[in-house]
């Protein structure tokens, strides 16, 4: 963080996807959101949606968690984009890490593989949400807002599956 300068950027609500407000900033700093995705295409559209959803928001990007986890010791992050595949250090991995440098910071944890699977171990490593990342625009912008306003996103078809099933899948997450 050290002695970068945010704009100061006027006080006001963002909608959170479930009829609540998340705030763009903290103090006089702008929220700053890392996007990481080892898939340059996906990555990118990750990052427009993130833009256009969240008005003022910084955003960076990694393309693995190795670069992921360099970023986020020297920057504090609003909230963390995090594709739970990626080559190398895997997302559940890099999760946990995230956790132990910054435990108050959001995660939210994209996926192209199904949810049933993957989305409960996701949110028992601490992630604070999971979405697939085929999602419409609509719901990865719902999701962004709900965790930046402070709640928990699953997807309406895993509410019931997230709360009381166990995943079985497995994989090097």
């Amino acid at each position: 963080m050290g002695t970068e300068k945010f704009p100061k950027v006027p006080e006001r609500g963002l909608r959170d996807g479930r009829g609540g407000t998340c705030r763009l900033r903290k103090g006089n700093r702008v929220a700053r959101i890392l996007v990481v995705d080892s898939h340059a295409v996906l990555r990118e559209r990750l990052v427009r949606a993130v833009a256009q959803s969240v008005p003022g928001v910084s955003v960076d990007e990694a393309q693995d968690g190795q670069t992921a986890l360099a970023m986020v010791r020297r920057t504090r992050y609003s909230l963390v984009l995090l594709d739970i595949f990626m080559p190398g250090k895997g997302g559940l991995a890099v999760l946990q890490e995230i956790r132990r440098l910054h435990p108050g910071v959001p995660l939210l944890v994209l996926s192209m593989h199904p949810e049933e699977g993957y989305a409960v171990r996701a949110l028992r490593a601490g992630a604070s949400g999971y979405v697939n990342k085929e999602s419409a625009f609509e719901e990865i912008a719902g999701a962004v807002h709900t965790v930046l306003g402070g709640g928990r996103y699953v997807s309406p078809s895993l509410e019931g599956f997230a709360e009381g099933k166990r995943g079985n899948a497995t994989g090097n997450m």
